[in-house]
């Protein structure tokens, strides 16, 4: 007249003599038998789960593969050595100290159990040993060269065998499988893995952004059969990254909203074209070498915190903002055209020259009139600023303003354009403006007007022109040059 409910109502059931008895299809879930004796105790059917079946005497294989439910069930300390019990299921079961020698754990489920060593596993019969690698571990390298280079990705198979024979699979520690295939995204590139052929592909990012150094991007990968541990294996990729060169000689586009970091170098050769609508970061560090075109467009930011050279011949026209940060250096040996601002100090080399408006010479942009603003100070060391203007009609006027000072008294300032009989052009200086010599086309009627705090008109060997006081204004007039 035995019941489970009648077991599972007792206070205490340890080593409790239940040989014998039917306990067929018993909910026995969560009770304490350690050390029962369970000799002949009939289980078919009956509910093991979490049952502390510790020390127990009598215990066969049949009766735990006849059981319903064998979760969390307690079997450490027991010997179950040479049991047959392939296919059922052990999950989170106690398995501390358990003598497994000789156990067939063929298809057994042991997830998350407890206790389990390797030792164990080997001792048994049935369970996939890990498998041994027959690739070695990968090591992939890729050199940055100074060029701007193209990296192409790299493609291989990882290999490992089982010893009973058991189909390999192959994976990437850490990540989960989709549709057959492992990816994880590194710190400089991309690697995926067929799950069933241990093909890899490994694809690497743009590595001409990277500054000089060397990197490594590291993975592991495994494989496993049937549910056996898994074997990892190091997965590696050593980069090391050189000062990097942009060097065009075609165009280079930078539309607006995007970024084009320089890398380390960019040179821009004198048949090459660069446009930026966007925003270009020179950084610390780097420099830009501008021998041909480079237009920054309206809207556009050119950020230069490194060095930025404008080379004899060359030509930078400016329509949007050019900052040159602290300690960043802009060396003008050029033409400086367009209507465009620039932040910062700006010096100018012998041979440099400032177009506020004008057509630019041998190039397919042309400038109207407009006014040039530095929001800093000039220096024009040497060099020329070319007051010229691209409209044809008489009176329109080009402006250079200049928010601190303007020291342009070892250069000159040159006033020249064809088919305009009257040429008006503004200097407008917030602090002092030291005036350069002036010189104008033949022919030419020039009217211009210096306004500034302080003017220092410098000495001429000739009387070309005369300095007239109108108001707050000193204009300079010259009535005809030969």
């Amino acid at each position: 007249g035995l019941t489970a409910s009648q077991l599972t109502s007792a206070a205490n059931l340890q080593g409790v003599n239940l040989s014998g008895d039917n306990l067929a299809g018993f909910n026995l879930a969560g009770i304490n038998l350690s050390g029962a004796n369970l000799t002949g105790t009939n289980l078919t059917g009956a509910n093991l789960n979490n049952v502390n079946l510790s020390g127990v005497t009598g215990l066969t294989a049949s009766q735990l593969t006849s059981a319903a439910n064998l979760q969390g069930v307690n079997l450490s300390g027991d010997n179950l050595a040479g049991f047959n019990l392939a296919g059922i299921n052990l999950s989170g079961a106690n398995l501390t100290g358990t003598n497994l020698t000789g156990t067939n754990l063929a298809g057994t489920k042991l997830i998350g159990v407890i206790g389990l060593t390797p030792s164990q596993l080997k001792s048994s019969v049935g369970v996939c040993d890990t498998p041994s690698y027959t690739s070695s571990p990968v090591t992939l390298s890729y050199i940055d060269t100074p060029a701007n280079d193209t990296f192409l990705s790299s493609a291989g198979t990882i290999t490992a065998t089982d010893a009973e024979g058991t189909a390999v699979t192959y994976g990437i520690f850490g990540v989960s499988d989709t549709n057959g295939i492992s990816t994880a995204v590194g710190n400089y590139g991309t690697l995926t893995i067929n799950n069933s052929t241990g093909g890899y592909i490994y694809q690497p990012n743009n590595l001409n952004t990277l500054t000089i150094g060397n990197y490594i991007d590291t993975f592991t990968v495994s494989s496993t059969n049937n549910g056996s541990p898994a074997a990892n294996q190091s997965f590696t990729v050593n980069i090391t990254s050189t000062n990097n060169i942009i060097d065009n000689f075609g165009n280079i586009k930078n539309p607006g909203g995007a970024t084009l970091n320089n890398p380390g170098i960019i040179i821009n050769e004198n048949i090459g074209i660069i446009v930026n609508t966007g925003t270009l970061v020179n950084a610390s560090g780097k420099s830009f070498n501008n021998f041909g075109l480079m237009v920054n467009n309206s809207g556009g930011n050119f950020n230069n915190s490194g060095i930025l050279n404008n080379n004899s011949n060359s030509i930078l026209l400016n329509n949007g903002t050019i900052t040159n940060n602290t300690g960043a250096s802009f060396n003008e040996n050029g033409v400086l055209a367009g209507s465009g601002t620039y932040i910062g100090n700006l010096t100018l080399s012998a041979g440099a020259a400032i177009s506020p408006g004008g057509s630019v010479t041998g190039s397919t942009y042309t400038d109207t009139n407009g006014s040039f603003l530095v929001n800093g100070s000039l220096t024009l060391s040497g060099g020329t600023l070319n007051c010229s203007i691209s409209g044809i009609n008489a009176n329109e006027h080009d402006s250079l303003m200049v928010s601190s000072t303007a020291n342009m008294s070892s250069g000159k300032i040159v006033f020249s354009i064809n088919n305009i009989s009257n040429i008006n052009s503004e200097i407008s200086v917030g602090q002092s403006i030291s005036i350069p010599i002036l010189t104008a086309t033949a022919g030419l009627t020039l009217s211009s007007s210096f306004i500034g705090n302080t003017i220092a008109p410098a000495s001429t060997t000739n009387d070309v022109f005369k300095v007239v006081k109108s108001g707050n204004t000193l204009c300079l007039n010259v009535a005809h040059v030969h």
